[in-house]
């Protein structure tokens, strides 16, 4: 596989807002959002501060739905995050 390749592959896993994990993405942010955990009456308009945190929580939460299945795909993604 090329680096392009590979590109392409993991812009497929992403999709978009109708498909793939940006749509779940959006979702468990929504869902967070709904959740009552956050009290966004007290920020500003235009912060990142809570959208930030919250989008935080929800690629943490959906990590496990991309996360390697075998020991060697665990030991490759432990070797990545040393980079």
């Amino acid at each position: 596989m090329t680096s392009t390749e590979c590109i392409r592959q993991i812009s497929k896993l992403i999709g978009s807002k109708q498909k793939g994990g940006l749509k779940w993405l959006l979702k468990e942010s929504e869902r967070l959002v709904q959740s009552g955990g956050i009290n966004l009456s007290e920020e500003q308009k235009d912060s990142f501060y809570v959208p930030k945190i919250i989008l935080s929580v929800a690629l943490e939460n959906l990590s496990a739905q991309f996360a390697p299945i075998s020991q060697t795909g665990s030991e490759i993604a432990d070797n990545l995050k040393q980079f």
